[in-house]
């Protein structure tokens, strides 16, 4: 009866490593989204403020303040909008009378459970912020 179980223990073994394993990763990448989620908003945030005190459409300036939470972002993840009555489906404004700014961001999240390839969308990022000085002295 012994000779019989010869070898039962690895296999259940195996069998709960692999449950834990992927358990152990799924947790992993539920805490690099949640990172990632916190840092988009955080990213917005501050390029929203960075493009309310900059020169109009000073594009570059805002990435630049928001690679600095999110380096790896580019100019195609971000979208800045002005707007002069904070609707932003308004007519187009100018330096001297937008209002408002917002900045969007898109982006992807790529897990690292390597039996899963596959891009998650996440949802946009947006924040508005009123205007201040608008790059003016």
């Amino acid at each position: 009866m012994k000779r019989s179980q010869t070898g039962a223990a690895a296999v259940e073994f195996a069998l709960v490593m692999v449950l834990l394993f992927m358990l152990i990763f799924g947790i992993l990448d539920f805490g690099r989204a949640l990172f990632q989620w916190n840092s988009a908003s955080d990213a917005t945030r501050r390029g929203a403020r960075t493009a309310a005190i900059v020169n109009y459409g000073d594009s570059a300036a805002v990435l630049a303040e928001m690679q600095v939470i999110m380096p790896q972002l580019t100019i195609d993840d971000v979208t800045i909008e002005y707007s002069g009555d904070g609707t932003f489906t308004g007519p187009a404004c100018n330096a001297a009378t937008c209002r408002f700014v917002r900045v969007s961001l898109n982006m992807n999240f790529t897990p690292v459970i390597f039996f899963l390839p596959l891009t998650i969308q996440m949802p946009p990022f947006t924040t508005t912020y009123p205007i201040e000085a608008l790059g003016s002295t």
